[in-house]
C-alpha cells in the first residue's frame, strides 16, 4: 500500500466473521511504513465492539386510549401519546 502525506487512506479487511455474543476490545491500532518498521502512530485503545443477539420480531401490540369529553379519538382538541417499553 502506498500512502501520501496529508491525505486519508482507507484499509479494508475481508474474511472476518462476527464472534459470539459479547463484548470485545479494546482494540489497538499501530501504523508503520513496513512490517516490523518504526511505529509512526499508535492508539492502544482504538475502540471496542459489542455483539448482540439478533433482534426478535414484534408480537401483538396493545393500544389503550382514554377519550376526552367526547367519544371521538383525535378530535381537534385531543392528542394521542404513545409510550413504548423495551425490556
Amino acid at each position: 500500500m502506498t500512502t501520501t502525506a496529508n491525505s486519508d487512506t482507507d484499509v479494508t479487511i475481508t474474511g472476518l466473521t462476527n464472534p459470539a455474543t459479547g463484548s470485545y476490545g479494546p482494540f489497538g491500532l499501530v501504523t508503520r511504513h513496513s512490517t516490523g518498521g518504526q511505529i509512526l502512530d499508535s492508539n492502544a485503545v482504538f475502540g471496542s465492539v459489542g455483539i448482540a443477539a439478533a433482534a426478535s420480531g414484534l408480537g401483538n401490540i396493545t393500544l389503550s386510549f382514554t377519550t376526552g369529553t367526547s367519544a371521538t379519538i383525535n378530535a381537534s382538541s385531543q392528542s394521542l401519546d404513545f409510550e413504548f417499553t423495551i425490556a
